[in-house]
């Protein structure tokens, strides 16, 4: 009688465990719950994998200290790294009891591995930007992503170019920037057909809600982009070396951050009328870009929109851009001539910063500020003309221009800051407005040809002027020609 009630306390003790871990590991996985915020798509059984590859590291993270933050629930373990000799590497949804949620930051970066296969349960690649998780995986060649996963985040899979295709599975709901950087043997992604997110056509990923371009793979030499896509999206062209020439449509309004990033074969591109802006980077680096036309409906070009297109030799700016971003032409070597139109309030700091082949420049009357290094180094430049809105001439706008020998600056400028004409030792004469009130420190120092300078106040306007003793230093004139006389420089 005995052992028949202790078999069945055992027995009753088992169908209350078994209830528990029931409760607890067969919960559905459901989508939409990450950051977008998106409603269900699918379903996905949760079972308990605890069998992970050897070598994983680890980390605990609780609802209280992570829910703040990111306004989700990721309370659970998340992978933090990876100090195995497997190459084969399976990650489990179980650890010491609990549940596995994420991956974190750089976890296998730089790993030997050759395959992974993330189990089910397990939602998010990364929390934040930048989460380059799989980075520089070089033989990488399989990755097996979760029905559960719900974010794919930036450079994920940066500098893998072993990988030739990847699925994103139904739940993803968040990607992003293009995540494939780099991966230069990727000829497919694949997008499940339960995604109401994303879809593929074979040469691009995109946004289904706004028909933006995430990522291009596989594109070959010359593309046309589709008349459905109005946007395309930060680093979607990132790198495709081999591609020559691109044709935007009407339908495309904007071009993201750093979109043809890397581009170094890409000779020739088509702006339609319907650009509205050019994103910061957009043709960073696009080495062999000799000519753009900006249509007359962009009104913004983005910080290094066009740095280092060392063989740019012209290029259009049309009366509806208002200002002209940080690094915008910077070195951009082959660059002949530029006319800044009256519609451009503002130039960047180093917007055409070592254009060597510059040789004039005419500012519009509507520029109020020439910004720090805006045209520093532009060695061939022998004349400027300053538009009369401009009331600042930045430190080092013109410094090391040294085929410089004429340069007209109007009377509403009132500072010429530090540097600003350094080392224009073919300057020989300069005529300083009554508007000025600052000259800072080296401003004309190392002009070696400049003889004679002008000021068209009195000699009590020059005595008022806040400047530096060194605002001239290693200059052959001694004095300064006022409207009343003469005043003795050292």
């Amino acid at each position: 009688m005995k052992r028949k009630v202790f078999l069945m306390l055992i027995v009753a003790l088992l169908a209350v465990a078994t209830i528990v871990v029931f409760a607890a590991c067969n919960d559905s996985i459901q989508s939409g719950d990450g950051a977008s915020g998106n409603s269900p798509v699918i379903d996905v059984p949760f079972v308990p994998v605890t069998e992970g590859t050897e070598g994983l590291q680890f980390i605990l993270y609780d609802e209280t200290s992570w829910e703040a933050k990111h306004g989700i629930d990721i309370s659970g373990y998340w992978v933090t790294g990876y100090k195995g000799d497997e190459t084969d590497v399976v990650i489990p949804n179980m650890h010491e009891g609990k549940r596995v949620i994420g991956v974190t930051e750089g976890a296998f970066e730089n790993a030997l591995i050759t395959s992974v296969n993330i189990s089910n349960g397990i939602k998010y690649l990364g929390i934040d930007l930048a989460e380059a998780i799989f980075y520089s995986c070089v033989n990488l060649k399989s990755v097996t992503l979760p029905q559960s996963l719900t974010n794919i985040d930036t450079i994920i899979f940066m500098n893998c170019p072993s990988i030739t295709s990847v699925t994103i599975p139904a739940n993803v709901s968040e990607i992003t920037i293009n995540p494939f950087l780099n991966c230069d043997n990727l000829k497919e992604v694949k997008v499940s057909k339960d995604n109401g997110n994303y879809y593929s056509d074979g040469n691009y990923l995109y946004e289904k809600k706004t028909n933006k371009i995430i990522s291009a793979f596989n594109v070959g030499n010359s593309v046309t982009i589709p008349d459905s896509v109005t946007s395309i999206g930060d680093q979607a062209f990132y790198n495709c070396t081999s591609l020559t020439s691109v044709t935007i449509p009407d339908s495309v309004t904007s071009i993201g951050y750093y979109a043809f990033d890397g581009c170094y074969s890409l000779t020739s591109v088509t702006i339609p009328d319907s650009m509205t802006s050019i994103g910061g980077g957009a043709f960073f680096y696009c080495t062999s870009l000799t000519s753009v036309t900006i249509p007359d409906s962009v009104t913004s070009i983005g910080d290094y929109a066009f740095y280092n297109c060392g063989s740019l030799t012209s290029v259009t700016i049309p009366d509806s851009v208002t200002s002209i971003g940080d690094a915008t032409f910077y070195n951009c070597s082959s660059l002949t001539s530029v006319t800044i139109p009256d519609s451009v309030t503002s130039i960047g700091s180093s917007a055409f910063y070592n254009c060597t082949s510059l040789t004039s420049v005419i500012i519009g009357d509507s520029v109020t500020s020439i910004g720090d290094l805006a045209f520093s180094d532009c060695t061939s430049l022998t004349s400027v003309i300053i538009g009369d809105s401009v009331t600042s001439i930045g430190s080092s706008a013109f410094s090391g221009c040294n085929s410089l020998t004429s340069v007209t600056i109007p009377d509403s400028v009132t500072s010429i800051e530090v540097w600003a004409f350094l080392g224009c030792n073919s300057l020989t004469s300069v005529t300083i407005p009554d508007s000025v009130t600052s000259i800072g420190s080296n401003a004309f120092s190392d002009c070696d040809s400049l003889t004679s300078v002008t000021f068209e106040g009195t000699v009590a306007q020059w005595n008022a002027i806040s400047m530096s003793i060194y605002w001239n230093y290693n200059t052959p004139f001694t004095e300064v020609i006022c409207s009343d006389g003469t005043v003795s420089v050292g």
